[in-house]
């Protein structure tokens, strides 16, 4: 019966316990608001040119909040496919996506002084005299995920 006892004893020792479970939480402080991750718009960049002036922003604006995010970085993407291309990381929602090349040095893209070339319905036709429509694309952003291909270069819509 010692025995017994003593080599249950000497088990026990050797299976470890189970282990007990920690509850954390990603939740905000009180009174603070939730933070979505973000999520980010790529795509090319064109101009009717022979070269994409450095100037131009690429900005996508809040179709429900109006809130406007730009970047004027370009991405040289070299080899057999040359072509300028963007990054813009944003909120998650819905925005209406342009490129923009500022008419002063005083850029703000709010002001709406600047002509915008908008991802559009001309730009997913193909860009063809015998597309029907200029109307801007709503692109819609969810966290952590990557939109592609929204192409801001409809430099030909009616002002």
């Amino acid at each position: 019966m010692l025995r017994t006892l003593l080599l249950s004893a000497a088990i026990s020792l050797l299976v470890p316990a189970p282990a007990i479970a920690q509850q954390t939480s990603n939740a905000p402080a009180p009174g603070a608001e939730p933070r979505l991750a973000s999520g980010t718009i790529t795509g090319t960049l064109s101009y009717p040119s022979d070269h994409i002036p450095r100037e131009i922003h690429i900005c996508a604006e809040g179709v429900e909040s109006g809130k406007i995010a730009c970047t004027n970085e370009h991405i040289t993407q070299t080899g057999k496919d040359t072509r300028t291309t963007y990054r813009l990381e944003v909120e998650p929602g819905p925005y209406y996506v342009y490129s923009i090349l500022p008419e002063s040095a005083d850029f703000d893209p709010s002001s709406g002084v600047d002509y915008r070339a908008y991802y559009s319905e001309f730009v997913t036709c193909g860009s063809q005299a015998s597309c029907p429509s200029h109307e801007p694309i709503v692109v819609e952003v969810q966290p952590g995920k990557t939109v592609e291909r929204i192409d801001p270069n409809d430099w030909y819509a009616p002002n």
